[in-house]
């Protein structure tokens, strides 16, 4: 089996991930997976050798070590190209970092990104106009103090930047990348800059990735993957990447009060974003 050159693909969802991972994909010997199971199976994995009774005695820790390598290289075996980008929100958090380094030799990651109420905003915005959407019911569900007095659409927000661990998760994740920029092995990409010159923005990672640079389709671009949206989240779509790039999104302003609009305004700017 040819050994694949693992990286990761992280960030704040509903801030390009699925579009850059459909730009990756053009690269000759690039593969950027959809939203993928790796991370899951492989915390799990670590978590019971690490609590397990051989491994506490110090014993079978090269077996362990070489499994958790071997992992990624069999979920991948299918795909003909080298260098695969896994793709989950949470790969740059510290503890999935170190994990991350017991499967791959110098991995890099890149981190989508773009400011917080925008991506707040985007699901909201599709609860507002899709009933089925799974955030309304777990909202619905959820026994949220902040529900009895914020408005529905503030109330969501609310949810999901405090009771929900998807926006969580993925800030911390950014969070650590920032305070460890310097490693070199980290590549922030703003949605902004990714729709309005997404050749300059595939350069700049081919060039971090120090591979040769292909010229991307960026016109009538294609899906890569089909996402059974509408089975798994109750609305349709929700990844579809459009034939022509550009920025569509619903302003926060037209959702939320001045408590969440003050409240998650630079969201971002203690991490340096």
């Amino acid at each position: 089996m040819k050994m694949k050159h693992i990286n990761f693909l992280a960030g704040l969802p509903r801030s390009g991930s699925t579009l850059l991972a459909t730009l990756l994909n053009q690269h000759p010997k690039i593969y950027a997976s959809p939203h993928s199971a790796l991370l899951g199976g492989l915390a799990t994995l670590h978590e019971e050798f690490t609590n397990s009774e051989s491994i506490r005695y110090g014993l079978q820790m090269s077996a362990c070590q070489r499994t958790l390598w071997t992992m990624p290289q069999h979920f991948y075996q299918d795909i003909e190209k080298d260098i695969i980008f896994d793709k989950q929100f949470a790969w740059s958090t510290k503890e999935n970092y170190e994990l991350a380094t017991k499967i791959s030799t110098y991995p890099r990651f890149i981190l989508c990104y773009r400011p917080v109420l925008e991506v707040l905003a985007s699901f909201v915005s599709k609860a507002v106009s899709s009933p089925d959407f799974y955030l309304n019911h777990q909202l619905e569900s959820a026994n949220f103090y902040a529900k009895s007095y914020l408005n529905k659409n503030d109330a969501m927000a609310e949810f999901m930047m405090t009771q929900h661990e998807l926006l969580p998760k993925a800030i911390l994740g950014l969070s650590y990348a920032k305070q460890n920029e310097n490693q070199g092995n980290f590549k922030f990409v703003s949605y902004d800059e990714l729709v309005s010159n997404p050749q300059e923005v595939m350069s700049n990672i081919f060039d971090f990735m120090k591979i040769e640079p292909v010229e991307i389709k960026v016109k009538d671009v294609e899906n890569v993957f089909v996402y059974k949206d509408s089975y798994v989240l109750g609305v349709e779509n929700f990844h579809l990447v459009r034939p022509e790039i550009k920025k569509e999104s619903t302003k926060p302003e037209e959702l939320f009060s001045d408590f969440i609009l003050n409240k998650y305004n630079n969201a971002l700017a203690p991490l340096g974003l």
